[in-house]
C-alpha cells in the first residue's frame, strides 16, 4: 500500500509511522487431539500488555475433533515503515493464540456435600504466535489456515484477517469504528426504512381504494345505461 504526498518525501523524513487496525475473525479449529473429545474448547488471544488487547472466545463443546467459533478480534498497532523502500522496520507485532480444553477432572475421594457441579481442569492444548506485521498491507479480507503445532497432522485454525490504516504520520485517514454507534445507526436506518415502507403501503392502499370506488361508479353507470 503506497501513500503518495505532493512533492514526494517531506523534508528528510526517513520513516513513516502508521497506526493500523487489524480485524480478525477466528473460525474453525480442526484436527484437535483425541484428548479434546467431549471437552469444552476455547481460544485465548493476547497482544502486548494493554488490557483491551486480550480476550477469550466462548467455550464450545468438541464432539469429535473440531469446533467452530465466530469470534471477532480488533487490535490497533503502531508500525514504522522505511520511506525509501516501503518495507516495515517494525519486524514483529505478535498476537499470541492459546488453545485450551476444559476436561473432566478425575479426582479421587468423595464429593463434598452439595457439590454437584462436574469437576473440570484446564489443559493447554497448543499455542502459537501470529505476526500481524505480515498482514499490514491487506486492504481486503483474506482467509488463512494456520497450523498450530508440528504434530502430524497438526491442529489447524481457520481465520479471516484484514488491515485498515487509521493514521499516517499523525494524519487521520479513517475514524475508529464504534460498534455501538454502528448498531444504533443501523437500527435508525431500519426504522426509517420501515416507516417509509408503511407510508408507501398506506399510499398504495389509498390509491387502490380510490380506484375501486371509481370502478364501482363506472359499473353502476354502465348498468343504468343498459
Amino acid at each position: 500500500r503506497i501513500r503518495e504526498r505532493e512533492g514526494g518525501v517531506m523534508g528528510k523524513k526517513k520513516v513513516n509511522t502508521i497506526k493500523c487496525q487489524f480485524s480478525i475473525t477466528l473460525g474453525k479449529l480442526d484436527k484437535l487431539p483425541l484428548s479434546c473429545k467431549n471437552s469444552l474448547v476455547y481460544v485465548s488471544w493476547k497482544r502486548g500488555l494493554k488490557p483491551e488487547n486480550k480476550g477469550e472466545t466462548d467455550r464450545v463443546l468438541c464432539k469429535a475433533d473440531n469446533v467452530v467459533f465466530n469470534h471477532k478480534v480488533r487490535i490497533e498497532c503502531t508500525l514504522v515503515q522505511d520511506v525509501a523502500s516501503e518495507k516495515w522496520k517494525t519486524k514483529e507485532k505478535d498476537l499470541i493464540l492459546r488453545v485450551f480444553a476444559l476436561t473432566k477432572k478425575l479426582g479421587k475421594g468423595k464429593k463434598k456435600e452439595g457439590d454437584d457441579a462436574p469437576r473440570l481442569k484446564t489443559v493447554e492444548v497448543t499455542a502459537i504466535k501470529l505476526n500481524l506485521v505480515e498482514y499490514a498491507n491487506l486492504s481486503k479480507t483474506k482467509k488463512e489456515m494456520l497450523a498450530l503445532s508440528n504434530d502430524d497432522p497438526p491442529p489447524t485454525l481457520t481465520f479471516k484477517v484484514r488491515a485498515e490504516w487509521l493514521k499516517f504520520n499523525g494524519e487521520l485517514l479513517k475514524a475508529v469504528e464504534d460498534p455501538e454507534k454502528e448498531a444504533k445507526e443501523l437500527a435508525k436506518e431500519q426504522k426509517r426504512a420501515e416507516k417509509e415502507a408503511k407510508k408507501e403501503a398506506k399510499k398504495a392502499a389509498k390509491e387502490q381504494k380510490k380506484a375501486d370506488k371509481l370502478a364501482k361508479k363506472e359499473a353502476k353507470k354502465k348498468a343504468k345505461q343498459s
